[in-house]
């Protein structure tokens, strides 16, 4: 469940020690089967931010997020699926979803995997990940959950097919340090 994480902070395996785990030097907590993986433990306060105004809020944000797309009259589930569209996706691929949110694309971008693919949700708040694993409990793909900064990701180097994120470059306090982390855990023509 948890072979595909690294430590964000030393890029090394963690350990799986009773319901927590450990890079050799510092622990990171699992509730409900998401690891909690943010690191730094003390974050930059633009992260915390951001971190602090998602949290509690994931079904309020379902409730009324549709209503930025009619404001621009947009149909919300056509401009998903072009920007999915996209990605190019192949049945096989393991995708980077980071902050997924509640997992309104994560939905769309698992409709076009198989079971041989892994799809990995990531996001800062444990309450919208949450919302996300909820959603996917009967996905098409493996999937892995677990609440992330999103400038330290805990994936290995050149592991991933496909990346996505949707609107959350701006919450992000470094975003050079958030692509170097992209071009990092990403494959090469990714």
């Amino acid at each position: 469940m948890f072979k595909n994480f690294i430590s964000p902070s030393n890029n090394k395996k963690l350990e799986i020690n009773s319901n927590k785990l450990f890079d050799g030097i510092i622990t990171f907590d699992v509730i409900n089967d998401i690891p909690n993986l943010i690191y730094p433990k003390i974050l930059d306060k633009i992260d915390l931010d951001a971190k602090n105004f998602y949290e509690g809020r994931a079904k309020e944000y379902d409730k009324y997020l549709h209503l930025t797309f009619q404001t621009y009259n947009e149909d919300e589930n056509t401009v998903r699926n072009k920007m999915i569209d996209l990605l190019n996706l192949k049945h096989n691929f393991k995708v980077l979803e980071v902050a997924c949110g509640t997992g309104r694309d994560s939905i769309l971008i698992d409709k076009r995997l198989s079971s041989c693919a892994e799809l990995h949700l990531t996001d800062i708040s444990y309450d919208m990940i949450k919302e996300a694993k909820e959603k996917l409990k009967h996905s098409n793909s493996k999937t892995y959950f677990c609440t992330c900064n999103a400038l330290f990701l805990p994936f290995p180097d050149n592991y991933f097919d496909a990346f996505y994120s949707f609107g959350a470059l701006g919450e992000f306090s470094d975003k050079k340090q958030f692509f170097n982390e992209i071009i990092r855990v990403c494959k090469k023509g990714a």
